[in-house]
């Protein structure tokens, strides 16, 4: 079974994957004890992802404000990039405290974009990060941003 929360590392990388519900379904913040005990176990990783369904900032509809976490974000130079699903009809990037948070549309569901899309993330050799949102039907992609 998959723990709460969890987190792996792969070379320079670490990825941290935080829970936004509970297991009724219940939307609730990540465990900020928990999330920051994990982000300082990787401070001298180049890049760390971090992974949770539920946008923390008030964006959207379907969001649930966590300051907390939000604020935890920022204190990290080496977050690249927090990722996000719960919203079906968002593909693209917002910017709070110098992070950079995305959306990723929908790969199933019945609601959101008009695609079913995904978004690839590249780290290049130089330490920069491309990502890119997809529609397989379509030969050009949907956005892509260049990360320093």
């Amino acid at each position: 079974q998959t723990p709460w929360h969890y987190s792996f590392e792969k070379d320079d990388a670490a990825f941290v994957v935080l829970n936004s519900a509970d297991d009724k379904g219940t939307y609730i913040c990540p465990d900020i004890e928990w999330t920051k005990k994990t982000l300082d176990k990787f401070v001298d990783k180049k890049h760390v992802f971090v992974f949770m369904h539920i946008t923390p900032l008030k964006w959207t509809g379907a969001a649930l404000p966590c300051p907390e976490v939000v604020s935890l974000f920022t204190n990290y130079q080496n977050i690249k990039a927090i990722f996000h699903g719960h919203d079906h009809d968002e593909d693209g990037l917002k910017e709070e405290g110098g992070k950079h948070y995305f959306f990723d549309s929908h790969v199933a569901g019945n609601w959101g974009t008009e695609y079913h899309g995904y978004r690839i993330v590249e780290v290049i050799d130089d330490g920069s990060i491309i990502t890119y949102q997809v529609n397989p039907l379509l030969p050009d992609y949907v956005n892509s941003n260049q990360l320093s």
